[in-house]
């Protein structure tokens, strides 16, 4: 096909899977990029493999990457212990920076190594070197409490 040898052909077919996974739902694009690797991968190994031993191992591969990898992301999203992005931060101890004043719709903390604009559970002000606890995340806000001397 257009002078290419087949294992360049599988690899090109390995990296539109890989990279179409950004833009779809689900873990199936990966699985079967990673399938095509494998195929790619057989092509140059073993050039006189022939297209049904190249097809064989995408379609094996891909079973077995698409099972486990569903397995895995059904894993990791039904398991409420792992939080990802801000969500991590629920529950951390952090210093306030910048006075928390719901008057004035001001405050700034230090959660981790990571500066936030930080609201007052219950809307009481709290004072700059203070000791929070992050309750909950609000869009880039996030909710806090005064930790108790």
């Amino acid at each position: 096909m257009f002078g290419l040898d087949a294992w360049i052909i599988w690899l090109i077919i390995g990296v539109i899977f890989i990279v179409s996974e950004i833009f779809t739902v689900g873990f199936v694009m990966m699985p079967l990029g990673l399938a095509a690797l494998a195929s790619s991968l057989i092509a140059k190994l073993l050039p006189d493999s022939g297209l049904g031993a190249q097809l064989a191992a995408f379609i094996v591969a891909g079973i077995i990457l698409i099972f486990f990898g569903q397995k895995l992301a059904n894993k990791i999203s039904k398991d409420p212990d792992i939080k990802v992005g801000a969500e991590r931060l629920i529950g951390l101890n952090g210093i306030v920076l910048e006075r928390i004043d719901p008057a004035k719709n001001t405050g700034l903390v230090r959660v981790t190594q990571e500066e936030w604009r930080a609201k007052s559970e219950d809307e009481t002000t709290i004072e700059k070197g203070e000791k929070i606890t992050v309750v909950q995340v609000d869009g880039t806000h996030l909710n806090v409490k005064k930790q108790k001397s």
